[in-house]
């Protein structure tokens, strides 16, 4: 990749590596430099992502979780944190989280990881799902019964220190 004066000093050369005759990923890469340039991309994943970061806050907030989970980061990219308030295994409540958004259809690790994809209906039934989810963490963190609502094991670290 380079001008076309440069680039043209490799006719006369032979140049070989590995994928040298792949051409889907230079394809792709062209289109999507073209959607950048025809669409305001950078402003619409702050945009949704603020929406996201702030809605959750708020949602967790109104049910009492301050303090126990907040969505941090810059808009595009967040992820929720969890503090267990009895001082205990976090993970729990990572799970029991987990484990509602996916009955609900939202598949998640608890961060968000905003593209131009995501529309104001998607960021909106997003927002929903936190709306149904976070007050039955808050109530079984008030009733201190949260290994009780999982339905199978708590997630762990992958990475651990030996």
């Amino acid at each position: 990749v380079g001008r076309k004066d440069i680039m043209s000093l490799f006719d006369e050369i032979f140049f070989s590596f590995t994928f040298g005759g792949e051409t889907l990923s230079l394809a792709a890469t062209k289109a999507t430099l073209d959607v950048l340039d025809r669409e305001d991309v950078v402003s619409h994943l702050w945009r949704q992502g603020r929406k996201l970061r702030d809605g959750y806050n708020a949602i967790a907030r109104g049910c009492g979780l301050q303090g126990v989970t907040q969505c941090l980061g810059l808009p595009p990219h967040t992820v929720m944190t969890w503090n267990a308030p009895d001082g205990g295994d976090w993970h729990v409540l990572k799970s029991l989280f987990i484990q509602e958004t996916a009955k609900r259809g939202l598949l998640t690790i608890g961060c968000h990881n905003v593209c131009l994809a995501h529309t104001d209906l998607i960021v909106e039934q997003t927002l929903g799902v936190y709306e149904e989810v976070l007050p039955v963490l808050g109530e079984s963190v008030l009733r201190g019964d949260v290994d009780s609502c999982l339905e199978g094991p708590s997630v762990v670290p992958v990475f651990r220190n030996p």
